[in-house]
């Protein structure tokens, strides 16, 4: 019976086309399933192992979806708040805080609430297509994660986290400052 390594230390020709075989083997390897066994439990244990070492950068992909999320989030509600400033004068505004915009009222066709009440509609028509859609954001996000990616912009985690909250934040304080 020939050992493994005297069969391994053979030398083979081998040819261009194809490779030949001189011996054929006439015994079934010999598996040691014990060893077997042992191998896969290291292995198992190897993927348990934490990785202690802390993150030195967001991934570009999260950095994107939080770069997009706070333009979404802020020009949604930053821009509507501003344009009813502009768009109503204080009068109107008043009057619109006093006025049934649920529908469930009908004012009169010539009355300033009716004028007041439409425009208001109109307004909120035109923020309600502000918010990207799903399309957009994810044409946004794989741009940005290109881009960050190109120019290899690196952002801690934290600050990505500081990005996230101050975005719900702000849009917060804008509607709370809005009423």
């Amino acid at each position: 019976m020939r050992d493994l390594s005297d069969i391994l230390s053979t030398e083979v020709e081998v040819s261009a086309s194809a490779a030949i075989i001189d011996e054929t083997v006439t015994e079934a390897p010999i598996i040691d399933e014990e060893e077997i066994i042992e191998t896969t439990v290291q292995s198992e244990h190897l993927d348990e192992i934490p990785n202690t070492e802390r993150p030195k950068a967001m991934p570009h992909n999260h950095f994107a979806e939080t770069i997009v999320g706070v333009i979404d989030g802020l020009q949604s509600s930053l821009i509507p708040m501003w344009r009813k400033q502009s768009l109503f004068t204080q009068k109107e505004r008043d009057i619109l805080d006093g006025l049934d915009t649920t529908g469930g009222t009908v004012y009169p066709a010539n009355s300033p609430e009716y004028k007041i009440l439409n425009k208001w509609n109109k307004h909120l028509q035109m923020a309600s297509m502000l918010p990207f859609t799903p399309a957009e954001k994810e044409r946004l996000v794989a741009a940005t994660e290109r881009y960050a990616n190109t120019m290899q912009i690196q952002v801690s985690p934290f600050t990505g986290l500081l990005l996230a909250f101050g975005e719900v934040a702000g849009t917060r304080v804008a509607y709370f400052l809005n009423d």
